[in-house]
């Protein structure tokens, strides 16, 4: 089936010139293309979107998009969607397509104003990423994150880093206690190196002044008569030209 026989007058009367590019869009495959009338139903796609969902064209073509996407998706994108329909901006957009199989597969979709030769709205069309393999990633970087975290509050240690190009500090609540400095503060390597006893103040100065690989021990303010000792180690960072942009690493109590 080419182009359906319900398209509508609005659709058929875009400029000769959005024709062409709609035209190209549909004929490439690079990315999925999806075009949707102005009630929200399947007008066109091209090879490439039939490959990400595994539904051959004839399937697609006249299906509201709300049976596209699974149940929970389909406030957020009837939202967006209806907001480009009635004159909107390009907005991209991350949701979820059934496939053949079953199945979910990710995507993101660029969604655009398609207008009649009147400059009407016709209708939405949208470039279609299959993003599945980068959402798996990023959920398992998420894991590999949260097994970190929990790993690191089991052992007690606290992460922290120092910005060199904004001058603080950046901690996890973790090193923040360690540090003696508030959960609400944000703070600067001044704060830090105030909280160190004031004979290890100098050394630990010096320590952070060399940007050399950090390993070291020193002890906090006394607090109801008692010095903590502290165990801080750093790794200098580096911008993506090679420069020197700050620390990172741990510290905990001992």
């Amino acid at each position: 089936m080419t182009l359906p026989d319900r398209a509508t007058g609005a659709a058929i009367e875009l400029h000769r010139a959005e024709g062409q590019r709609l035209a190209a869009l549909l004929g490439q495959d690079m990315a999925g293309v999806l075009e949707l009338s102005l009630d929200m139903r399947v007008l066109r796609v091209n090879a490439a979107f039939c490959q990400i969902t595994g539904f051959p064209r004839e399937v697609l073509l006249g299906l509201p998009f709300a049976d596209c996407v699974p149940r929970e998706d389909c406030p957020a994108n009837r939202s967006v969607i209806e907001a480009l329909l009635s004159g909107g901006s390009p907005v991209s957009v991350e949701t979820r397509l059934h496939c053949r199989t079953g199945g979910l597969v990710w995507v993101n979709s660029l969604w655009r104003l398609l207008r009649t030769g009147a400059g009407e709205p016709a209708g939405g069309i949208a470039l279609v990423l299959d993003i599945s393999a980068s959402v798996r990633m990023r959920e398992r970087l998420g894991m590999a994150e949260e097994r970190l975290r929990l790993a690191l509050e089991g052992a007690r240690m606290g992460v922290w880093a120092w910005d060199l190009l904004h001058t603080r500090l950046e901690c996890s609540e973790l090193a923040l206690d360690c540090l003696g400095l508030a959960r609400s503060a944000r703070p600067s390597l001044g704060d830090l190196l105030a909280q160190v006893h004031d004979e290890d103040r100098a050394r630990v100065q010096g320590a952070l002044d060399s940007l050399d690989p950090l390993d070291i021990e020193f002890r906090m303010q006394p607090r109801d008569g008692t010095a903590r000792w502290l165990a801080l180690m750093a790794r200098a960072s580096r911008d993506t030209e090679g420069r020197l942009a700050g620390m990172h690493g741990l510290v905990w109590d001992i």
